[in-house]
């Protein structure tokens, strides 16, 4: 299913800072689960960041380099790079640096 076609697609600006601390990217909607569709994060140090459904870890940790200048880019995936628990926020928890760049989604439910 592509659920860009289904339901509407959302857009969230990333803009986290601090060590170690976790940030709702997208609040928590009742019954419904966040599917991140695309994203782009970039680092300023060396660290890493992982995507979480609000405590429960949806990714490994994506590692940034020392210079600053690492970009993770996931392009449009129609079926969904991940997806939160239904009822949980879609959550980054950073190691060392902060993180910035947009996450485009839709909340399916």
């Amino acid at each position: 299913m592509d659920y860009s076609d289904v339901y509407p697609v959302k857009r969230a600006k990333i803009s986290h800072g601090g060590d170690p601390v976790q940030q709702a990217i997208v609040a928590a909607v009742s019954g419904k689960s966040i599917v991140v569709l695309s994203y782009v994060l970039t680092g300023t140090a060396d660290g890493t960041g992982i995507w979480e459904s609000a405590s429960t870890d949806l990714t490994g940790a994506m590692h940034f380099q020392e210079d600053g200048g690492c970009q993770i880019v996931a392009p449009h995936n129609p079926k969904g790079w991940l997806a939160t628990t239904a009822g949980e926020a879609l959550n980054i928890t950073s190691s060392g640096i902060a993180i910035n760049g947009h996450v485009n989604y839709v909340e399916v439910g």
